[in-house]
């Protein structure tokens, strides 16, 4: 660029400037000098503000007359002191406005903590400023909203072989279900969506593999992306191929480089363990790092949020160690839909709702509650009918109804609040094969005059008295929680200690009632696989299930195996402590291992200034076996070949699925091949040195340590250790005293 060019281009951006600036100050040359409402461009949580000084050229004086944040109300007023910090409304927000200098007088606003507090996404922020310049005053109204820090999410999502199996004993596949629950999930996501917030979408089968369309870059503006996101999932995209889950994980973290000012997510959604060789091979070994090097995460945190299809094997213990890892941006949430009848199988869309509060930063939207229940009441010719109540609390001014179900007839006839009806009239409507979900935005023009607090009545209707599950959820962004039970491996025997925070902006409600649900499973899936015949299903050409899923897909068929599976629902109420204003509970129950599903619900009483809140979040974990008996285990070895079926402290069996965490770290012995017998037993031929010192290990469990040939000889401690050899030797020694003494003195 030429030195001339470069000039104009330079005073071009200065003009500019000058006029940005300009249009925010007061200006008394104006007739009327309106007192209009100036909207300022959106600041972001956690981010330095970035609204220019106010001034009012000509002025002789200028005040600070009033600062309202809403929801909230008046922060000060009539007029408000200078420097004056905005950090007494529902939430710190961190923000000191100072009126400076003489004429011209100038407004700054900065915040004494560097950033504007991240709590205080969704609130909005006025002020008004009067000026005077010593014949008339002129005010200025502006207004600024805080938004959350810009989202990157890429969506990896499984499209193996399997994926066209049937979604647990229903007739609809994986694959099928999976596109229900994305379209969900995009619907009730895009009302959501800020302007700077962007999507991406990996597919996985041999290899990462990118949709088809549209797509013309990694990640798109997440606004309006709901249907480049659904178009994908046609005949161009189908089930094939194997599992390379690793590689997938790999190519969405490809998509998103490092921005300390944007939040990075990842939902990777799998019905399978990896079965592809690679560098980044998904294990439960907790030393396996599968998503990049460490340093990286530790200072650039990608939080993953897995959704795991199946509870045979070791797919659950994968996912909840993928949740729980810190490479993962963990402790994170983990979604397992086991398909036993604990949750509607042939939709997953309630998976990806579950993580979708999280994913938005714990702000908005929330849960607020969710019912699984089976249309039963007759209704006149508009076949059967259900009706479910949601309890909203104050500042609402979002909501979206989601019913999910197997059957397509399922719609939302009605919601209403306080007598006033709002469908059809108002509001979204949009219909997937096995989702309706509707929107209410009370801001729209023309909205009923109705506050949000209070009772939303919501009528479902269809022709079958088929199964379904309602959930609604709010955007609030006042309403804090935190609800937890550690990032331990929890094992079975191991309590669950959890814990719950409430809060409404900065003030902890302490007298909330917070239920946990703990749904576990009926008995062992290990044990229980290991000791049923099954001819087990036959495995998708290319993609090979290991012989426990397999055996756990045929089994979930037979009404009398299902029956031994069905979930125990057992609860306890947290207690309050006043000390760490924590909510604290534990859960002793963890007899068996398996999928546990954990459900937090919290209810406040009804408040004048808040309303009724009440709140909902599900989550899933896997509880491991405990320490494993190598001796009742029925250890053989024999010159480079192990075998064993593991039986764990307990006396129940791990079962089948397990060969890919099998491990064994020695100098040069490794494993060569696995093979899963289907019933418990499994057969590792070895590799390399087998006569030197090494660690074998199950599912991260050290299971023995030692001469890996001598793991059937070698593992049981010297006998010289045991108390009955010592014990012998007393009595031997008291035997010689004794007939020593009878020769001594016959």
């Amino acid at each position: 660029m030429s030195s001339k060019k470069y000039l104009f281009a330079l005073l071009a951006f200065l003009g500019s400037y000058l006029t940005v600036m300009a249009q925010f100050n007061i200006d008394f040359s104006d007739p009327s000098c309106p007192n209009d409402d100036y909207p300022f461009p959106d600041q972001v949580a956690g981010a330095a503000i970035t609204i220019p000084a106010i001034q009012a050229p000509g002025a002789i004086s200028m005040e600070i007359t009033s600062i309202a944040i809403s929801p909230g109300g008046t922060f000060c007023s009539s007029p408000c002191p200078s420097p004056v910090t905005l950090n007494g409304g529902p939430i710190v927000t961190n923000i000191v406005f100072t009126v400076s200098g003489g004429a011209p007088f100038t407004t700054t606003l900065s915040t004494t903590a560097g950033t504007i507090d991240p709590g205080a996404a969704g609130l909005a922020v006025t002020f008004t400023l009067t000026a005077n310049n010593g014949t008339k005053n002129c005010s200025r109204t502006y207004t600024f909203h805080v938004v959350r820090k810009p989202v990157d999410l890429v969506l990896v999502l499984d499209k193996s072989g399997s994926m066209g199996w049937n979604s647990g004993a229903s007739s609809v596949t994986r694959w099928k279900a999976l596109t229900d629950g994305v379209g969900l999930f995009m619907n009730t996501l895009d009302p959501f969506a800020l302007t700077n917030d962007k999507i991406g979408l990996t597919f996985f089968d041999n290899a990462a593999v990118q949709p088809p369309s549209g797509f013309a870059t990694p990640l798109i503006p997440m606004q309006g992306s709901v249907a480049a996101v659904t178009g994908n999932f046609s005949g161009a995209v189908s089930p094939g191929g194997s599992t390379a889950f690793g590689a997938g994980l790999q190519n969405a973290l490809s998509k998103m480089t490092f921005d300390p000012n944007r939040n990075r997510f990842i939902i990777a959604f799998t019905d399978g363990e990896q079965n592809v060789p690679s560098t980044t091979y998904v294990n439960v070994n907790p030393d396996n790092h599968v998503y990049t090097d460490v340093t990286r995460f530790s200072t650039d945190p990608i939080r993953i949020y897995p959704i795991g299809i199946g509870a045979a094997g070791s797919l659950p213990a994968i996912l909840t160690s993928m949740a729980q890892s810190l490479e993962g941006g963990g402790p994170t949430a983990v979604q397992i839909s086991t398909e036993d009848g604990t949750a509607l199988s042939g939709n997953y869309g309630t998976n990806f709702i579950n993580v979708l509060e999280s994913i938005l930063k714990k702000g908005s939207p929330q849960i607020v509650n969710t019912f699984q229940k089976r249309l039963e009441t007759p209704n006149g010719t508009a076949g059967l009918q259900s009706v479910d109540t949601f309890v909203v609390n104050k500042d609402i001014r979002k909501l979206v109804f989601n019913v999910v179900s197997g059957s397509r007839a399922l719609s939302i006839s009605s919601v209403k609040k306080d007598g006033t009806e709002f469908v059809p009239k108002y509001g979204r409507m949009r219909r997937g094969d096995g989702f309706v979900s509707y929107f209410l935005d009370l801001d729209q023009k023309g909205m009923p005059a109705v506050t949000p607090e209070g009772n939303w009545i919501v009528k479902t209707n269809g022709f079958t008295p088929a199964p379904y599950e309602i959930t609604a959820l709010v955007d609030d962004h006042i309403t804090k929680y935190d609800f937890g039970y550690g990032n331990q491996r929890q094992k079975v025997g191991m309590p669950f200690n959890f814990t719950a925070t409430l809060r409404h902006g900065i003030k902890t409600i302490k007298n909330a009632k917070i239920e946990v649900f703990v749904f576990k499973p009926g008995d062992d899936l290990g044990d229980l696989l290991a000791r049923t015949s099954s001819q087990g299903e036959a495995n998708s050409p290319g993609d090979p299930a290991n012989p426990g899923t397999l055996k756990y897909q045929d089994l979930l068929n037979d009404s009398t195996f299902l029956n031994k599976l069905l979930a125990k629902k057992q609860f306890i109420t947290l207690t309050y402590g006043a000390a760490d204003s924590l909510y604290t509970g534990q859960f002793t129950g963890t007899d068996v291992s398996g999928v546990y599903h954990i459900i937090f619900r919290a209810t406040t009483p009804d408040d004048p200034t808040l309303g009724k809140i009440v709140r909902y979040q599900r989550s899933s974990t896997y509880v491991y076996f405990p320490d494993i008996d190598l001796k009742l285990s029925g250890a053989l070895f024999a010159v480079n070949t192990f075998t064993f079926r593991p039986i764990a402290s307990n006396g129940k069996y791990i079962g089948p699925g397990w060969g890919n965490a099998i491990t064994v770290d020695a100098p040069t012995a490794h494993i060569d091949n696995v093979v899963d017998k289907g019933e418990g037993t499994y057969v590792i031929t070895l590799a390399g040195n087998v006569d030197e010192t090494g660690t074998i290990s199950l599912g991260g469990q050290t299971i023995y340590t030692g001469v890996i040939s001598e793991i059937v000889t070698g593992h049981q401690p010297p006998f010289w250790t045991h108390w009955w050899f010592w014990l012998l030797i007393l009595i031997l020694i008291i035997v010689i005293i004794i007939l020593a003494r009878k020769k001594k003195h016959p």
